[in-house]
């Protein structure tokens, strides 16, 4: 039996801004995304829910993080990582309309992933996508801190690097769409280009998001106690090891606001 994670949404306490878009938000989550009894039970467990991969980060601090990776398959995660270090690549968050060539360029450029053949969201064009950028983006932090989407990516520089007519001397080579509701984040889309996937691309970013997590003083990880990503079993035991090598652990996701219920 694995254990238990007890999920506050935050809604009515904490740092949220209590608005109708946090509200909306996080039931969009919940219902169409956890899935209730299905990766969250109300109460208590539901009959076959499934486990999630999670890390908790409830006074955690990045350098114990590290030390916990550190002793998973001998070190090999941060090794892997420190290549994308060398190449000077770099992570920051990012204006997803300001890079939609390259976000589609990362999507097509592997047919086959850890979760099977490409479909849906992962097949769309660039138009379809919502064009190529003509004007600079900027980039603005969520209004909640309780309760946000944030892309995060992992660039190359580049001089001269275009997106549509907007020069960025930068190319995208990885991205995680970060999600919180309250006291739980979670990978909602996580991917990379094929061609840089040896350079540790993955690993960088994660740990870049998690260094990110672990700043005390960071206002958007205040109250943060778990991170997510998909459920713990997955048919793809690359996707699972990855995950194992990443420090995510089993554990029944549980709430006891019952405003979610179906």
């Amino acid at each position: 039996m694995f254990p238990t994670a007890n999920i506050d949404f935050r809604l009515n306490n904490g740092h949220c801004i209590h608005s109708p878009e946090c509200q909306r938000f996080s039931k969009e989550v919940v219902y169409q995304k956890f899935v209730i009894g299905r990766y969250l039970g109300v109460g208590q467990i539901a009959n076959d829910q499934c486990p999630s991969a999670l890390i908790p980060v409830k006074n955690l601090t990045y350098d114990h993080y590290l030390m916990k990776v550190k002793k998973i398959n001998k070190g090999r995660t941060l090794r892997t990582a420190q290549i994308a270090d060398k190449q000077d690549y770099y992570c920051k968050p990012f204006v997803r309309e300001q890079f939609i060539p390259d976000i589609v360029e990362i999507h097509f450029s592997k047919e086959i992933r850890s979760g099977g053949p490409l479909t849906g969201y992962y097949k769309k064009s660039v138009e379809e996508m919502g064009g190529a950028p003509s004007a600079p983006h900027k980039l603005s932090l969520p209004s909640c801190p309780n309760h946000y989407e944030m892309m995060w990516g992992i660039f190359k520089p580049i001089p001269g690097y275009q997106q549509g007519s907007v020069v960025t001397n930068e190319k995208l080579l990885a991205y995680i769409c970060l999600e919180r509701i309250g006291n739980l984040a979670y990978y909602a889309l996580i991917i990379g280009h094929g061609d840089y996937l040896n350079d540790g691309i993955m690993y960088r970013l994660h740990f870049a998001v998690m260094e990110w997590i672990c700043n005390a003083g960071n206002p958007y990880s205040q109250g943060l106690d778990y991170i997510m990503y998909a459920g713990y079993y997955h048919e793809n035991p690359g996707l699972m090891f990855w995950r194992k090598l990443t420090g995510f652990e089993a554990a029944y996701l549980v709430t006891d606001q019952s405003d979610f219920n179906p």
